[in-house]
C-alpha cells in the first residue's frame, strides 16, 4: 500500500508539487463504514487463525473485548490507509478512533491488564491524529471556495446552467484553460477558434491562491469578448488531475451537456483529450509564442502581451499624501513625467476653491476683506463635503486607470487622505470625542485599499500660504497623524 500511495500522490501533484486535500462525498461515508466493518469481521476470524498458525497461540484468546478491539483497530487502520492514499481528510477521524480504542484496550478494559507506557504512546498518537484532523480539514476548507461547500463540509455539485446546445447544422467548439493570466496568446486562440465554429464555449478553470484570482481573469475575458455573441464563458473550480485526459473529457461532456465538434488548444494534450471526448482537435500555433508562466514571472516586462482588460489588474496605483505645502503636487507631476504615466490632481483643492467662492459671494465680500489665512476655516464644512471629495477623487483615479495603457497612475491624495483631513476638521464635533476612528469612519475609504503605494511627504520644505491652508504650525502634527494612521491600517508606504 505504501508504494501505491507514493505512486498515486506523485501522479496527483500540481505545478507547485503539492497534493490537493479531498473530502468524501456522502456515499463515500457509507462506503468507508462498509469497508471498515467488512475488514473488522474478516480480521476477527483471520488474525487468531494466522497467529496460531505462526506462533501457536493468540494473545487475546479467551478475552472477547480485546479480541474485538484488535479486529476493529486493524480494520480501521487499513481503511484509514486507503483514505490517506486517496487524500481524504476524513482518514484522520479513523486514526483518532484507532488511538482511542488502543488506549481503551491497554487501560484494562476486558481484563487484558494495564500498561502505562503503551497508553502514553497511544495518547501521543491521539494528539498527532487530532492535529492532523484539524490541519487537513482546514486545508480542505481553504482549497475549496466556501460557496461550493455544503453545511457538512462537502463539495457541492456545480450549479452553473448548461450552455445552450448548438442548433442542427451549427458547428460547436470548446476551449479549456486556466488563462493565468489571460494574455494575447489566449485571445489569438479564441479568435482563431471563432473562424471555425458558430458557437464556442470557453471554460476557465481556477484554484484558490492564484494571483490574479479566477474571477479577475474571468472579468478580463468577459470585457474582451463582450461584443462576441458566439462566445460563452464558463467558470469551474479545479480540483482535478491536469494530466488525466479521460477525466477531462468526462468533465467536458458533463459541463456542456453535449459533445462539441471541435476542441482547440496550442498544446499536445489536445489529441488524447479530443479522442476521449469524441471531438476533432484543431491545434493552433501559438501567436505570439508566450505562456502564462512567462507573463507571471515578468508581468511588466511582458506588458505588451496583455490585453487591455488584463492590464487593469496589474496597473499600479501610487498616491502622494502629506501635510499642506510639502510639494505633493510638484512631486506627482514629476513622477508622472518620469514614468510617462497619467496623474490625478487633488479634487479637494478644486472643491475648496469652489466653497470659498460661494462663501465670498454669500458674504458679499472680496478676498481682501477676509484674513487670508482664515478663508478656509471660515467656510462651513460638513461631513457630506468630505464624502463628496473622497468619492470624486476615487472616481478620477479609477477613470485615469481605465483610460491609460501605462503601468502606473500617480494621484495627489485619495479617500484615505481625505478621511485624515476630515478627522482634523470635523471628527470630534461630528462623531463625539470618545469615538474610535477605525470604527466610525464617515468618509468611505474602502476603494483606497486598492492603492499599491503611498508616498508621505515630510514638512521639510518652506511653507507657502495660498489663502486656503491651515497654517505652518500644524504641518508636523499632521505628518505624525498620517504616519500613525498608515501604520495602524498597515498600508504600504
Amino acid at each position: 500500500m505504501q508504494f501505491w500511495g507514493i505512486y498515486t500522490w506523485s501522479e496527483k501533484m500540481d505545478e507547485n508539487e503539492t497534493v490537493t486535500v479531498r473530502g468524501l462525498p456522502l456515499l463515500g461515508y457509507l462506503g468507508t463504514i462498509v469497508c471498515a466493518a467488512a475488514l473488522t469481521i474478516a480480521f476477527y476470524y483471520e488474525i487468531p487463525a494466522f497467529a496460531i498458525a505462526i506462533i501457536g497461540n493468540y494473545v487475546y484468546d479467551g478475552l472477547p473485548v480485546p479480541w474485538i478491539l484488535d479486529a476493529m483497530t486493524n480494520g480501521l487502520n487499513i481503511t484509514a490507509q486507503i483514505l490517506l492514499i486517496m487524500r481524504f481528510w476524513e482518514q484522520w477521524i479513523l486514526w483518532s478512533i484507532v488511538n482511542v480504542l488502543q488506549i481503551t484496550m491497554y487501560a484494562g478494559v476486558g481484563g487484558f491488564g494495564v500498561n502505562i507506557n503503551i497508553i502514553l504512546m497511544w495518547a501521543f498518537f491521539l494528539v498527532n491524529s487530532l492535529s492532523g484532523l484539524y490541519t487537513w480539514f482546514q486545508l480542505w476548507r481553504t482549497q475549496v471556495p466556501s460557496n461550493e461547500i455544503d453545511a457538512s463540509g462537502h463539495l457541492m455539485k456545480e450549479e452553473d446552467e448548461l450552455p445552450q446546445k448548438p442548433q442542427p447544422g451549427e458547428k460547436s467548439g470548446l476551449i479549456i484553460g486556466k488563462f493565468y493570466p489571460f494574455h494575447v496568446g489566449h485571445k489569438f486562440l479564441i479568435n482563431n477558434a471563432l473562424t471555425h465554429v458558430d458557437k464556442l464555449v470557453v471554460i476557465l478553470c481556477y484554484k484558490l491562491g492564484e494571483n490574479p484570482e479566477g474571477k479577475v481573469r474571468l472579468q478580463a475575458m468577459k470585457e474582451t469578448f463582450a461584443n462576441e455573441p458566439k462566445v460563452t464563458l464558463l467558470f469551474k473550480f479545479d480540483i482535478y488531475n491536469t494530466d488525466d485526459s479521460k477525466l477531462w473529457a468526462e468533465l467536458s461532456r458533463s459541463w456542456l451537456g453535449y459533445i462539441p465538434d471541435y476542441v482547440f488548444t496550442a498544446e499536445e494534450y489536445g489529441d488524447p483529450w479530443a479522442s476521449y471526448l469524441g471531438s476533432k482537435h484543431i491545434r493552433v500555433a501559438r501567436n505570439p509564442v508566450i505562456s502564462g508562466t512567462d507573463v507571471r514571472d515578468n508581468v511588466y516586462g511582458k506588458w505588451d502581451y496583455l490585453p487591455i482588460a488584463s492590464k487593469l489588474y496589474f496597473k499600479k496605483r501610487i498616491v502622494v499624501i502629506g501635510p499642506e505645502s510639502t510639494g505633493k503636487t510638484t512631486l506627482v507631476k514629476d513622477l508622472a513625467e518620469y514614468f510617462k504615466c497619467p496623474f490625478v490632481n487633488e479634487y479637494g483643492r478644486t472643491y475648496t476653491d469652489m466653497k470659498i467662492e460661494e462663501y465670498k459671494m454669500k458674504k458679499n465680500s472680496s478676498e481682501e476683506d477676509e484674513h487670508s489665512t482664515q478663508l478656509f476655516i471660515s467656510v462651513d464644512w460638513e461631513a457630506a463635503d468630505f464624502i463628496r471629495i473622497a468619492e470624486e477623487q476615487e472616481n478620477l483615479i479609477e477613470k485615469a486607470i481605465k483610460s491609460t495603457d501605462a503601468k502606473f497612475v500617480i494621484a495627489d491624495t485619495d479617500s484615505f487622505a481625505t478621511q485624515v483631513w476630515f478627522e482634523r476638521y470635523l471628527f470630534e464635533e461630528t462623531l463625539g470625542k470618545s469615538s474610535i476612528v477605525e470604527e466610525s469612519s464617515v468618509v468611505p475609504t474602502d476603494r483606497a485599499m486598492l492603492t499599491d503605494l503611498y508616498i508621505l511627504c515630510n514638512p521639510d520644505v518652506p511653507f507657502v500660504q495660498d489663502n486656503t491652508r491651515d497654517g505652518e504650525a500644524i504641518r508636523k502634527v499632521m505628518y505624525e497623524t498620517f504616519l500613525q494612521k498608515l501604520e495602524r491600517e498597515r498600508r504600504n508606504y
